[in-house]
């Protein structure tokens, strides 16, 4: 079995998960080199709910209930876990999300697309892919008919991040 759960939040979400009985379990922690995104890491004892609700002031109470028979959902959490992995892996979401949106997958680094390639299967990775170069060749299409129409240099500027897109890496 289990009897503790760990979650990594954002410092602004640390005051909710303290109201429901997690502590603090480490310091505050990025792990982006592009984004400032901190996280701090929180512990709970899960065996608190496991054992019969004794004087417990009234959010403590609802908790149990929440987190045990009391809670009707219960029964529905893998379905919905299910249901939400299946989304998430639709291409044209993620395309929308990493690619057209703000082209995060040209930032990433070889490791962390092989991360994504595991994580969303290899067809929908490289549909994503594939995608994802077809942007960049329509902005250098673009950038060279610039040049070729101002008869000088494009700027850096003109050109999107997937300009410089790194070829994938698979094992």
């Amino acid at each position: 079995g289990y009897h503790e759960s760990v979650a990594t939040v954002s410092p602004g979400h640390k005051g909710f998960y303290k109201l429901v009985g997690f502590r603090p379990f480490g310091s505050p922690r990025s792990y982006s080199q592009k984004l400032n995104d901190p996280v701090v890491a929180l512990a709970m004892n899960l065996d608190r709910y496991r054992q019969p609700a004794t004087p417990l002031n009234e959010t403590e109470r609802f908790l149990h209930q929440l987190g045990g028979s009391g809670n009707h959902f219960l029964g529905h959490v893998a379905g919905w876990t299910n249901q939400a992995a299946h989304h998430f892996r639709d291409s044209k979401l993620l395309l929308q999300l990493f690619v057209t949106d703000r082209n995060f997958l040209a930032e990433c680094s070889e490791t962390e697309l092989t991360v994504l390639e595991r994580r969303w299967g290899r067809e929908t990775f490289q549909t994503v892919w594939d995608a994802a170069n077809d942007v960049r060749d329509r902005v250098r299409a673009a950038a060279d008919m610039r040049f070729a129409s101002d008869s000088k240099e494009p700027s850096r500027d003109a050109l999107d991040a997937s300009d410089f897109m790194p070829a994938p890496v698979y094992s």
